[in-house]
């Protein structure tokens, strides 16, 4: 083979180097936060241990008994298994080499969010072109957003699905353009849409924006175009919705009862679609055979018809009700009781404070998450604007819908800024190669003209514009070379060095309760630590991260107690017993757990300090306030240690921790001071207080509560965990 067949060969072939090698690119940035375990991230220890159900059990028991004491957890009810399925039976096809399951999670969520490149690939290509899709597969793998949820040991559900939702996408878009009823074959495309829809959503719950995506696109291009609808485009909602909906019911059947495609908005929108698309080819079946207006008639009472039972049976306020809730949360922010305290869900700073409107930018969110694709995706967003306009055609619609839902999610929760990242990347991807394009088209231009006039001016012309166009060629690719570098170097230089792992604290501590605890003994800790102490400690929580615990109100677990339970959540229990005395703390805590009876720890650690705000929050007026307060270093550390001594009797602080050196100044934790009503000393009596690290605290002077880790109070214990008497 000559050097030139070579080279036409690879101009054939290049597309699976160049994807190979945007594979890599995206592997190698995530696998640098690589540990010796999967991360302290809460989610992540949750799929480890039903990962283990799995391997261990053949299932996942209906209830997880580790979870939500003294009820246990209903999974296959609350929660999405279908990423530690795919984890499980991917792990057993492998296990022959040896793997162990902790290195295989530990690398799977930079192997299989690397290969969503693909999809994403196919799903530009199909709305724009080749170049277009390859740049937008390139921009995921190095996009920030894209790398924070999805690194080397980060398990949550983004991972999977992401694959899932770009294939379900491409396929549907596909389907679109292919679908011809009167070849069956054809309707292949549509259904494996909805099966990987149906996937999608079993895989993540921020499913739903995709799903808004489709029918808020489908409902726009429905109006601009009704008279002139394809029944293609119908064909494919239908079948998609469907097989969606079947595939749903039939891989977890408890979660995603079919009532959910009339009974839930999201849902609906799709349901309803395929019911307008449904008339509408039935109308045109019926007109041929019954004629145009018998056909309406039927048609029109038909639907009368079910909007009156509709109304009638209820289902129509709720669905009205479900639209009100989106709004409210996702338009006007509105915030749940946990909600508002999980940083995950808090509402981002798009925009930075002070200096100009580029310096806001620079300084907010939206560049730290995107950095310069962000400015491209902008650009690229007002060209597809002005060309949709004209158009009017459906891949314009759905793009540009796309990007307004990302928008509208990474504005509720900064976690949603990974539902915005794929249309980023398009976007960005395809404002490059539209200025590509249009230089070459100018180039050509300008080549025609020297080829065929003769006329000197207007070869002069057409030689200058040749000029300037190599000019402005090398400054698209110095762009180019710029837009992909940044984020680049950005994304390796907020994972290189990370590591992620278990917090070794913490570590030690799960290690102790795993060694020294009673096997049935339950672990009251806040929210945030349930995971651990189920995966690592392997023992019963009351509380954890899902924060959907059934509530005990009026069962016969409260049966002849004073107080039977919180009638709103879990949480808010817990948060009135770190909140309140002693004794009245109990009163919180023995609905869910006869402690008398049942070997009952509570853990505490340094991290509550930061998080007292959110439990006196949740707590609905604990009345407990913890604060940070920070000292400047002069040099002589024996003088800053004396000027603070001196603040704290000034001020008649009775309750406060040991000094923290935080290497630039010096950090105490105080208590005692109600921000509006001034001091209150009965704080430091608060049992949260007690058992903190602080002068006051350790446990000293509670009967019902005594320090077990460590075995001593000496400076600043990270962990203290304390058994219930």
């Amino acid at each position: 083979m000559n050097l030139a067949e070579a080279a036409e060969k690879y101009r054939k072939h290049r597309l699976i180097p160049l994807l190979l090698g945007i594979f890599l690119l995206g592997f190698s940035i995530r696998y640098l936060a690589a540990g010796p375990r999967i991360g302290p991230e809460l989610d992540t220890w949750f799929h480890y241990r039903i990962v283990n159900y799995i391997l261990d059990l053949g299932h996942v028991p209906a209830i997880d008994p580790l979870a939500y004491y003294p009820t246990g957890r209903p999974v296959w009810q609350t929660d999405l298994l279908g990423l530690p399925f795919f984890i499980a039976y991917t792990y057993k096809l492998i296990s022959f080499t040896g793997i162990t399951l902790m290195d295989y999670m530990v690398a799977f969520p930079a192997i299989v969010t690397s290969l969503a490149a693909i999809p994403l690939y196919l799903l530009t290509k199909e709305l724009f072109n080749k170049k277009t899709g390859l740049m937008a597969a390139l921009f995921w793998q190095i996009i920030p957003s894209t790398l924070t949820r999805t690194h080397a040991g980060f398990i949550d559900k983004e991972t999977l699905a992401s694959v899932y939702i770009f294939l379900w996408l491409w396929l549907f878009i596909k389907s679109i353009n292919t679908v011809d009823e009167k070849n069956k074959r054809t309707f292949i495309t549509p259904v494996l849409a909805g099966i990987f829809m149906g996937f999608s959503q079993w895989t993540w719950g921020g499913t739903t924006y995709f799903i808004l995506v489709i029918s808020t696109s489908a409902i726009i291009y429905t109006v601009l175009k009704f008279r002139d609808i394809e029944s293609s485009f119908g064909y494919s909602i239908i079948l998609m919705t469907v097989f969606g909906a079947l595939t749903m019911k039939l891989v977890q059947p408890a979660r995603f009862p079919l009532s959910a495609y009339y009974t839930s908005f999201i849902f609906l929108s799709l349901s309803g679609l395929s019911l307008l698309y449904g008339i509408l080819i039935a109308h045109r079946y019926l007109k041929e055979r019954v004629g145009e207006k018998n056909s309406k008639n039927a048609l029109g009472l038909a639907a009368l018809l079910a909007f009156s039972g509709a109304w009638i049976s209820g289902y129509l306020p709720r669905i009205l009700s479900g639209v009100v809730g989106f709004v409210s949360d996702k338009i006007l922010l509105k915030k749940t009781l946990i909600g508002a305290t999980v940083s995950e869900n808090l509402r981002p700073n798009l925009l930075g404070s002070g200096g100009n409107f580029l310096t806001r930018i620079m300084t907010g969110d939206l560049y730290s998450h995107f950095n310069v694709v962000f400015f491209l995706a902008s650009l690229g967003f007002i060209v597809l604007l002005l060309q949709a306009i004209k158009k009017r055609d459906y891949s314009s619609i759905f793009i540009l819908v796309f990007v307004i839902s990302g928008f509208l999610g990474m504005r509720s929760d900064v976690r949603l800024s990974f539902v915005l990242t794929p249309s980023i990347a398009m976007l960005g991807g395809y404002v490059l190669v539209y200025s590509g394009s249009l230089l070459q088209a100018k180039e050509a231009g300008a080549l025609k003209i020297l080829a065929r006039s003769k006329k000197q001016k207007a070869r002069y012309r057409a030689e200058t514009e040749l000029s300037n166009l190599k000019i402005a060629k090398l400054v698209l690719v110095v762009i180019v070379f710029g837009v992909i570098a940044s984020p680049t170097v950005a994304s390796f230089g907020m994972l290189n060095g990370r590591s992620v792992d278990v917090p070794t604290p913490w570590y030690q501590a799960m290690m102790w309760i795993n060694d020294n605890t009673p096997q049935d003994s339950v672990i009251v800790s806040w929210w945030d630590y349930g995971y651990w102490i189920q995966a690592l400690g392997k023992r019963r929580t009351i509380v954890d991260g899902g924060n959907a615990g059934p509530l005990v109100y009026n069962t016969n677990y409260t049966e002849g107690l004073e107080y039977r339970g919180s009638t709103e959540h879990r949480d808010v229990d817990i948060a009135r017993m770190f909140t309140s005395p002693e004794d009245e703390a109990l009163k919180y805590l023995r609905p869910y757990v006869d402690y008398e009876k049942v070997p009952t720890y509570v853990i505490v650690s340094y991290e509550e300090f930061g998080k007292s705000g959110a439990i006196n929050h949740i707590s609905q007026g604990g009345d407990l306030f913890i604060f940070p307060q920070t000292f400047s270093k002069s040099g002589d550390d024996a003088k800053d240690l004396a000027d603070i001594n001196k603040f704290i009797s000034t001020n008649g602080i009775e309750a406060f921790s040991q000094v923290l050196n935080m290497g630039s100044y010096w950090q105490i934790w105080v208590t005692g001071f109600n921000p509006t009503e001034g001091a209150d000393p009965e704080m430091k009596n608060k049992l949260l207080a007690k058992l903190l690290p602080m002068n006051t605290g350790f446990g000293q002077g509670l009967k019902h509560f005594e320090l077990v880790y460590p075995e001593k109070a000496g400076y600043m214990p990270y962990v203290l965990i304390y058994k219930v008497k």
